[in-house]
């Protein structure tokens, strides 16, 4: 049973541009109307084939995976409202921070399960800015690496960093005093190489210190890496179902893409690009990688010929699904035997998830990017006439000194040489972290002042 928590400041993001008034959370469309758009979802997604057991595949992996970077998970009940969010697994700063407090308390307020995605199949950087003082009193950046090398693959395939370099990794961070990453990581340093045992590369050992301070904030969520995800049956039949129609989905895709060029009046290279065609030889792109066993990435490609589903990358067949016997295996024996891997892109990602696993999903504003992608295929390609979701996001900036002889990140100093740059004001980066415990606490949980939207956050039992 969860105490009462008290509201929180929540205001309508108006527009899909980066808030400017800081340590507030926005949202859009109102936070009040998330729970009709949650009932409205749950009726639109009945109609999904299989969505019932795919939900309970994908709820016990997440509660595995939880479990085994070292978080107690509760008994889940898949038939409970999913509310999702995701990002990469690097150092978050506040915006995704904000998408993480309003999935949880969203979840707890509807009784429901808060999943966090961990986009480990994609390539980030993994190494973290840190504040320190010139010598005219403004704030610079020093870069301290977790890995020895980031190579140019894709997280789940980087090798774990070592228990020294980790180590002395945390010890960096930990040397900002007055941090909330500091304060949690310091408690229980045994704890960050205890758990690193089990993990299996960097995204896991990022995943497992930035879960610790959700946890400490008061954050119940579930952690689902889409390598693990993309293993599953049901994501093995969703990318089957789209490779054997993939003339139909790229053309409702690319037709999504054109209509958004057309109504804002765009450039081709102002939006997500359209999936290369050759109609007149059956070959499709679809948005999804190809995922070599070094982490190398290609488009997937299809194209049919003969009653024959051959697939592979634009310069390379990796194998050729028949008629015969059970296609879905067909199509898993060929990854086996060339060692490779499907994953998927922005859209199948959000669209997969959307359809088989999320009540509802909650954005950043860069959603705009592709999401009107995901919405035309769910109206048009799977006859969905409703399906919304949640977009969350906040400001928050570093508008303190730090001192060089004592790194600590202090209350705002008055002097004018103290002043932050202009770089630094509108430098968002910044890992939610590295801010004081108490500024972020009053952010997941303050008192209404001021906000135009008050979240009564009920309790409930999880």
């Amino acid at each position: 049973m969860k105490k009462n928590l008290p509201l929180m400041v929540i205001k309508t993001l108006k527009n899909l541009s980066v808030p400017d008034q800081r340590d507030c959370i926005f949202t859009k469309p109102d936070l009040e109307n998330w729970p009709s758009l949650l009932h409205e979802n749950k009726a639109s997604l009945a109609a999904v084939e299989n969505r019932n057991s795919s939900r309970s595949e994908l709820v016990s992996i997440a509660a595995q995976y939880t479990h085994r970077i070292g978080l107690s998970v509760n008994q889940l009940n898949s038939a409970a409202n999913i509310i999702v969010t995701g990002h990469q697994p690097n150092w978050h700063h506040c915006g995704i921070f904000a998408k993480n407090i309003i999935t949880d308390k969203f979840a707890m307020r509807t009784d429901g399960i808060a999943v966090n995605l961990v986009l480990d199949h994609d390539i980030c950087n993994t190494s973290m800015s840190l504040p320190e003082s010139d010598n005219n009193g403004f704030l610079k950046f020093k870069t301290i690496q977790l890995e020895k090398k980031q190579n140019h693959i894709p997280l789940e395939f980087r090798p774990l960093p070592s228990n020294q370099r980790l180590k002395g990794f945390v010890d960096s961070v930990s040397k900002i005093q007055n941090s909330f990453c500091s304060d949690i990581w310091c408690q229980d340093s045994y704890s960050v190489l205890k758990y690193a045992q089990s993990s299996r590369n960097a995204a896991d050992i990022i995943t497992q210190l930035l879960a610790q301070l959700h946890k400490a904030l008061g954050l119940e969520m579930f952690y689902l890496p889409v390598s693990l995800m993309s293993q599953t049956d049901c994501f093995t039949g969703f990318v089957y179902s789209v490779i054997c129609d993939a003339v139909n989905f790229a053309g409702i895709y690319n037709q999504a893409i054109k209509n958004k060029i057309e109504t804002d009046n765009l450039k081709s290279n102002q939006t997500i690009r359209l999936l290369k065609t050759d109609y007149l030889n059956n070959i499709i792109e679809l948005p999804f990688w190809l995922v070599s066993k070094t982490g190398r990435r290609a488009s997937l490609y299809v194209s049919l010929n003969d009653r024959n589903l051959r697939i592979g990358t634009a310069d390379k067949i990796v194998g050729t699904i028949d008629s015969s016997g059970d296609k879905k295996l067909q199509l898993l024996e060929i990854l086996r035997k060339n060692k490779c891997v499907i994953r998927p892109k922005a859209v199948t990602l959000t669209l997969f998830t959307r359809l088989h696993l999320a009540d509802l999903f909650v954005h950043g504003i860069g959603a705009e990017n592709y999401e009107y992608i995901t919405d035309h295929l769910i109206r048009d390609y799977y006859r969905i006439s409703r399906l919304s979701f949640g977009i969350a996001t906040a400001t928050m900036t570093l508008p303190q000194c730090i001192q060089n002889q004592n790194p600590q990140i202090t209350e705002p100093c008055l002097h004018k040489k103290f002043e932050l740059s202009k770089k630094v004001i509108n430098h968002r980066e910044f890992f939610f972290g590295l801010f004081p415990g108490k500024k972020l606490d009053n952010i997941a949980n303050s008192k209404e002042t001021e906000n135009e939207n008050g979240f009564n956050c009920c309790p409930s039992s999880r």
